[in-house]
């Protein structure tokens, strides 16, 4: 072939790419701003507040459910590229890329993820620390950085925030004071029970308990049902917890707040049998702290 001709064939299948007008970019804009919206009403448990914005705003961070989402609404396709185990003396850890593309225009981008034991080992008194749980966690970090890369201007996700780091309350404002219906989990796997504490007396003589899981935080005065969380505890078995969201009795001109009343729990084998990933719970601040009062318990 000739050299005229082979120019003629590369111009051909070459591709020019035009930078998009600013219409266009905005529109990109609008879209993910209304989606965000949509998500965020829909999957509040996916949103996290960690501290302020510099104009007092709350500074909101969202998890792998939100980011799995965002990718479903926007079709894209998200694939592993590169997992790599690396080891340093005593620790180890993953580091991880994918890759996320938009198939209606062939753009791509690239996003990776890295956790460390050690940095889970610093949480619960090392218990995140698992072979699983690591992986597992650099594998998030890397889909939801590759999504957000793509499509929502590299935001930073919840995974992603360091593991020492405090998160607040969740922060998405309750639409309603009805029962609401049981939304995604905020982590996968079975539920396990992590503590159970005894944090107030009544004077009828019952206790009220407070029993944190890896899904939330629970509030009982039957016995039973704690010891039983406890034997849970002892055996870190999984569990099935029967509950309902309850509002405290108005008071002084106030609405009820909700709290999750437990009413019974049943545990599903006598020892966990593999390792599950454990995700932290959300951490209840002494300042937003739910537990409902004594005289406000409708018992």
């Amino acid at each position: 072939m000739s050299k005229t001709k082979e120019l003629a064939v590369v111009e051909q299948e070459a591709q020019v790419v035009m930078a998009p007008s600013a219409d266009v970019l905005e529109q990109s804009v609008l879209q993910y701003q209304n989606m965000k919206n949509t998500l965020d009403r829909l999957m509040p448990d996916q949103i996290v507040q960690t501290g302020s914005n510099a104009d007092g705003s709350p500074k909101l961070f969202r998890r792998k459910g939100y980011w799995k989402a965002i990718a479903q609404g926007f079709t894209l396709t998200v694939e592993m590229v590169q997992e790599d185990r690396q080891e340093y003396g005593d620790d180890f850890g993953y580091c991880v890329t994918y890759k996320a593309t938009d198939p209606r225009t062939g753009r791509s981008a690239d996003g990776d993820g890295a956790c460390f034991a050690s940095e889970k080992a610093q949480r619960r008194g090392g218990i995140g620390g698992t072979e699983h749980n690591v992986r597992a966690h650099a594998h998030t970090r890397a889909t939801n950085r590759a999504i957000s890369n793509l499509v929502a201007f590299g935001e930073v996700s919840a995974e992603e925030l360091e593991q020492g780091q405090p998160q607040g309350k969740r922060s998405a404002p309750r639409q309603k004071a009805a029962k609401p219906k049981p939304t995604l989990e905020s982590h996968d796997g079975d539920e396990y029970i992590q503590e159970v504490n005894a944090v107030k007396q009544l004077a009828s003589g019952a206790t009220i308990h407070k029993i944190q899981s890896t899904r939330r935080v629970y509030t009982c005065i039957d016995d039973d049902v704690a010891s039983m969380s406890q034997t849970a505890v002892e055996r870190n078995c999984p569990v099935e917890i029967d509950w309902e969201e309850k509002l405290t009795k108005a008071r002084n001109g106030n609405k009820g707040k909700p709290y999750n009343a437990i009413n019974g729990v049943t545990l599903l084998q006598e020892a966990p049998t593999m390792d599950v990933e454990v995700v932290e719970p959300e951490v209840v601040a002494p300042d937003v702290d739910q537990t409902p009062d004594e005289d406000t318990i409708p018992f």
